[in-house]
């Protein structure tokens, strides 16, 4: 498996003014046809996530916890984010050693899962350059598709592509975005 490391997922040209912005339009874009579940402890990477999202050709949306949701409790939060994912037939999940102890991202997951089906699930792991295992629980790479980057046979370069779960076999990143089950 050929997890991407923060250090290529940083390689990702973005300007530092428009990082903020991008996210803050993320967060309000109600038109999104993916739901990025992370960690608000890696903010500073997200801007990239949704500039390589959009650049494969749909438009994201994040929580938003900073400014909706701030302050809720989980019974008042939960209906505003499974409206977000439910108008979203994707998900894809940022995951990185912060969401081990996370609450809501098992529960977004199990959520898309139910209203999209399994394969409109995708977990993007994304490693520190030193890390050598996914720092997360193993089942849940097992059941769900995953970004990698990859060479398939047939491309000269390497790709975002998207494992088809349990099987050595992908999708390209925007053939899996663009895939309605």
């Amino acid at each position: 498996m050929a997890y991407v490391t923060l250090g290529q997922l940083r390689s990702i040209p973005i300007q530092l003014e428009k990082s903020a912005a991008l996210l803050r339009e993320a967060r309000a874009n109600v038109l999104a046809e993916v739901f990025l579940s992370h960690s608000h402890l890696d903010d500073q990477d997200l801007a990239r996530v949704v500039t390589l999202l959009e650049q494969s050709g749909v438009q994201v949306r994040l929580d938003q916890t900073e400014t909706l949701l701030f302050g809720l409790s989980g019974t008042e939060a939960a209906p505003i984010i499974r409206d977000s994912i439910q108008s979203c037939p994707k998900l894809v999940v940022a995951l990185t050693k912060h969401i081990v102890g996370s609450r809501w991202i098992p529960w977004e997951i199990g959520l898309a899962d139910g209203l999209h089906g399994i394969n409109n699930v995708a977990l993007f792991p994304l490693l520190a350059p030193s890390v050598k295992d996914v720092p997360v629980e193993k089942e849940y790479l097992d059941l769900y598709p995953a970004i990698e980057w990859v060479k398939l046979n047939n491309q000269p370069t390497t790709q975002y592509c998207v494992r088809v779960p349990g099987t050595q076999t992908y999708w390209t990143l925007q053939q899996w975005l663009k895939m309605r089950e």
